[in-house]
């Protein structure tokens, strides 16, 4: 019997270490971002979401990296607007 309960702590132990061990420390939908020596969780970039933004509001976008919207245009890690480009 106390075999048994040992064996099933640990599992459970086992359980807890690998489902703790993530490499990524964001949520779904965000991507994790070095910045100044600090990582930051940004949202990942999805079409539409200037709708309802304030200005300065960062992103992650696969292509371009960490992207800016600012007064309607949205920008690069280089301040080169990509509004454009995004809208394709």
């Amino acid at each position: 019997m106390k075999s048994k309960q040992v064996l099933n702590a640990v599992a459970l132990a086992m359980l807890l270490v690998f489902t703790s061990c993530s490499s990524d420390p964001c949520d779904e939908g965000y991507t994790a971002v070095e910045d100044g020596g600090t990582t930051a969780c940004l949202p990942d970039y999805v079409v539409g979401l200037e709708l309802n933004m304030k200005s300065k509001t960062r992103f992650f976008h696969k292509e371009f990296g960490v992207i800016t919207f600012d007064n309607g245009r949205w920008s690069d890690p280089f301040g080169e607007d990509i509004t454009q480009r995004l809208k394709h």
